[in-house]
C-alpha cells in the first residue's frame, strides 16, 4: 500500500477545498487534495440528458468572481448569461423576485395597503420575538405580507419545514436579503442612492456580467482551476476511496483506496455526518442536511414567462426553483429545456410524484403551452443544511470535537453553512483560514 506524507492534507475539492488549496500553497511545499469524487468541484454537477444540459448547484458565476484572480484563464470555460429572474406568486402571477411592491401592493385598493402599512407598524412597534425565521421575517413585512407574499410558503419549500421551525440566528445570518427588500429603512436608501445616481451626484456601480459554465459542463472549469494548482505543486488524487481517518501523535492519518496518506495539518471541507463516520465519531450526532432532487424536463410549444429563473412562491408545489438551461446553452431540435428543482428532507418522493406536481402547478400558473417531457433526474445528497432550532447547538458540539483533534472545517459541508454563492465560499473560506493560522512542521516525502 502506497504511503505519503505532506504538510497539508485538505479533504474535498470543491470549491472550499480548491480555495484553501489556493491560499496555503504559497508556504506550503507539499499539500494533497483528497477527493472521492471523480472531479473537483463538489456539488457542482452537469448532467447531459437526451442531447440536452442540465446543471446542479450555485451555477452562475459574475465578472467579479475571486474565481478569476485565484485561477487565471478560467473563463475560457464560461458562457455569457442574460440573467433574469422571477417568481411565481400565489395569484399564479409571474412577478419580481423576492418581491414586487409597486406592482403588488399599488394595484391593490387603499384598504389592502393600509392594513399591510399597520400590520409592518405593529409588529415593530409590539411584537419583539426573536425565536425563528418566521418572527425575523415578520418584523420587516409584518405577517399579512408575509403571508400573502408567499413568502412563508417558499420559506418552507426550501428549508423543508416552516417558517415557524427555522431557527432565528439562521435568519439573521442567512435571510439579509428581506430586511435588504422589505426594510423601509433600505428601501428609501435605494430611492435615495437612484436620485443621486440619476442627478450625476452618485458614482454609478459598475455593471457585472453574468456567466455559466461552457457547454463542455463543470468539468472543464474545474479541470482548470485544479490544474492550477498542481502546476503550483498541489498533488490530487481523485477517486480517492476515502476509507477513514485517524488522529495520531504526529497529526493525521487518512486511509483511501489509493493508499494512505500523513500529514501535522487536516483542513476538511467534507460533510459532518461524513467526517465524524470516518473518524469514528458517529455519537456527535451532527445536524442533518435536504436532499435536492433535480429533474430535467424539455418544452417545445410556448413559454409564457421570459425570465431565465423562476422561484415557486405559491401554495402549492413540491418544486421550488426553474433554470431555463436552454436560454444560455440553446435549444435542442427546437426543444427548450430546464432544470426544477425540489428540497427533501426524509425519504425521496417518487420521479412520478414530482412530473405529475410540476404538471399541475405550472398548468395552473399557465406558464407552458405545449408539449413537456421528463428526461430523467438526479439527487444531490447534502444539499442544504437544515437549520431548525437544533442545528447550531449540534452543529457547535461536532465542530468543537474536531476542532479538539486539530481539525479545520471550511465551507458549507466542512462548517455546516448555508453559503448561496461562489463568490461568497471563496471570501468566507479566505477569512476562516486567516483567523486561524496554524505552524506548519516542514517535512519530508516518507
Amino acid at each position: 500500500m502506497v504511503r505519503q506524507h505532506f504538510e497539508v492534507i485538505i479533504l474535498g475539492a470543491g470549491v472550499s477545498g480548491l480555495t484553501a488549496a489556493h491560499a496555503l500553497l504559497p508556504s506550503t511545499q507539499r499539500l494533497a487534495i483528497i477527493e472521492d469524487y471523480p472531479g473537483a468541484g463538489g456539488n457542482h454537477l452537469s448532467k447531459d440528458m437526451g442531447g440536452c444540459s442540465f446543471d446542479v448547484g450555485a451555477i452562475f458565476f459574475w465578472s467579479d468572481s475571486p474565481l478569476l484572480k485565484m485561477f487565471p484563464g478560467i473563463e475560457a470555460h464560461w458562457s455569457p448569461v442574460n440573467y433574469s429572474i422571477a417568481r411565481v406568486t400565489p395569484q399564479g402571477e409571474v412577478r419580481a423576485y423576492p418581491f414586487d411592491a409597486r406592482g403588488e401592493l399599488g394595484a391593490r385598493p387603499w384598504r389592502y395597503r393600509f392594513a399591510v402599512f399597520a400590520d409592518v407598524l405593529a409588529h415593530k412597534l409590539f411584537h419583539h420575538h426573536k425565536a425563528s425565521a418566521a418572527d425575523f421575517a415578520k418584523a420587516y413585512m409584518g405577517a399579512k405580507l408575509f403571508r400573502d407574499s408567499g413568502l412563508s410558503d417558499y420559506m418552507r419549500r426550501f428549508y423543508g419545514f416552516s417558517a415557524e421551525e427555522i431557527s432565528y440566528p439562521f435568519a439573521l445570518r442567512r435571510m439579509k436579503w428581506i430586511a435588504r427588500n422589505a426594510g423601509v429603512a433600505p428601501r428609501a436608501l435605494r430611492l435615495v442612492r437612484s436620485a443621486g445616481q440619476r442627478l450625476g451626484l452618485v458614482a454609478r456601480p459598475a455593471t457585472l456580467r453574468c456567466f455559466a459554465r461552457s457547454p463542455e459542463g463543470f468539468q472543464g472549469m474545474y479541470r482548470h482551476a485544479l490544474g492550477c494548482l498542481q502546476a503550483s505543486g498541489a498533488e490530487a488524487f481523485l477517486n480517492a476511496g476515502t476509507a477513514s481517518v485517524r488522529k495520531t501523535p504526529e497529526g493525521f492519518e487518512v486511509h483511501t483506496a489509493a493508499g494512505t496518506f500523513t500529514a501535522p495539518r487536516l483542513i476538511n471541507t467534507l460533510p459532518l455526518v461524513r467526517i465524524t463516520g470516518l473518524l469514528g465519531l458517529d455519537a456527535a450526532a451532527p445536524p442533518e442536511s435536504t436532499s435536492l432532487v433535480t429533474a430535467c424536463f424539455r418544452f417545445r410549444g410556448r413559454r409564457n414567462f421570459a425570465a431565465l429563473i423562476l422561484h415557486n412562491f405559491a401554495a402549492d408545489g413540491l418544486w421550488k426553483r426553474l433554470t431555463m438551461h436552454s436560454d444560455y446553452h440553446g435549444q435542442v431540435d427546437g426543444w427548450a429545456y430546464c432544470s426544477v428543482e425540489v428540497s427533501v428532507r426524509g425519504p425521496l418522493p417518487s420521479v412520478n410524484t414530482i412530473v405529475a406536481d410540476f404538471r399541475t402547478t405550472t398548468a395552473r400558473a399557465g406558464l407552458f403551452d405545449g408539449e413537456l417531457e421528463c428526461l430523467g433526474s438526479f439527487v444531490t445528497d447534502f444539499a442544504y443544511p437544515v437549520y431548525d432550532q437544533s442545528a447550531d447547538a449540534r452543529k457547535a458540539a461536532v465542530l468543537r470535537s474536531l476542532a479538539a483533534l486539530g481539525i479545520e472545517s471550511l465551507g458549507r459541508q466542512g462548517g455546516f453553512d448555508y453559503i448561496p454563492s461562489t463568490t461568497e465560499a471563496v471570501a468566507l473560506a479566505q477569512a476562516q483560514l486567516n483567523r486561524a493560522p496554524m505552524v506548519v512542521r516542514r517535512t519530508t516525502n516518507s
